[in-house]
């Protein structure tokens, strides 16, 4: 995750626990990032969003783990070290993400 990314989350936890003050209810494990009214996202319901979102003519052909290896381009295009993308990406080794 980068920094920029953790920024945000923060950030988007504090205005989340705000409404949940507001709304009198408690902050919980269940008031996800991602969610669909206070439960997690169905797998199948994303992938068919994600589907139907590139469908359009400029992003045929993307499939959903594409934008993976787009993060990590853009951040070796940024001059990240590699070690610090393959552990952004859960690799095991550098070797392997630089393979991919």
């Amino acid at each position: 995750m980068t920094d920029r990314l953790a920024s945000y989350l923060k950030d988007y936890k504090a205005r989340q626990l705000s409404l949940c003050i507001e709304e009198g209810k408690v902050l919980s494990l269940d008031t996800l990032v991602f969610n669909n009214h206070g439960k997690p996202i169905d797998l199948g319901v994303l992938s068919h969003t994600f589907a139907r979102i590139v469908k359009r003519p400029s992003l045929q052909n993307v499939r959903f783990h594409d934008p993976r290896h787009t993060f990590a381009s853009l951040m070796l295009l940024q001059g990240a070290p590699a070690k610090v993308i393959s552990e952004a990406l859960g690799h095991s080794s550098v070797a392997f993400t630089m393979d991919v």
